[in-house]
């Protein structure tokens, strides 16, 4: 679930499914992300941007392990993990009071940093050969070779858009590039 994209309006309904009729707009019954995640995982992309209500919400789920679908009676039990990522400060964010404090502290039982690109260039050389060779193989075109010079611009180059932007780079390079 894309956290960014989704609209406080429609979270609930999102992550706990609704009945039809339950809101404006509930033509069908829906089944949430949660249900459909059991004995899985629900991945949570940019989770900073969970709106505070749903965060609440979906803390309680994740104690609980069950969840009832808007306009339901009935609760469903759902068995999965999560794993979520931001871009941002959560730690900073729950202190100011605009992310749920015990929904971070369930989330942070495993905590993996990925530190941004431009602080591991080194790797933006990797990363680039292979999107180089992914981008040629599915163009069908022969993998292209790097000048030395282009490896000193990717390192030099600290990638405010982190691997989406160097990905993008690289997509674009090869397509630039001559047969």
């Amino acid at each position: 679930m894309d956290c960014s994209a989704v609209k406080e309006s429609i979270a609930d309904s999102m992550l706990f499914g609704h009945k039809k009729g339950a809101l404006p707009g509930a033509v069908r019954n829906r089944t949430g992300l949660i249900t459909r995640a059991d004995k899985g995982t629900l991945f949570l992309d940019e989770v900073s941007e969970l709106p505070l209500p749903a965060q609440a919400s979906l803390l309680r789920v994740m104690e609980s392990r069950a969840v009832i679908p808007l306009g339901a009676e009935m609760e469903k039990t759902s068995n999965f993990r999560v794993i979520a990522s931001t871009s941002k400060d959560l730690d900073r964010l729950g202190r100011e009071g605009k992310f749920h404090k015990e929904l971070l502290l369930i989330l942070k039982g495993v905590c993996i940093h990925l530190p941004p690109l431009r602080q591991i260039q080194a790797d933006a050389v990797k990363i680039a050969l292979y999107d180089i060779d992914r981008s040629c193989k599915k163009c069908k075109i022969d993998t292209k070779g790097v000048s030395p010079e282009f490896l000193d611009i990717l390192t030099a180059y600290e990638w405010p858009g982190n691997v989406a932007e160097l990905t993008g780079a690289m997509d674009k390079a090869v397509a630039s590039a001559k047969k």
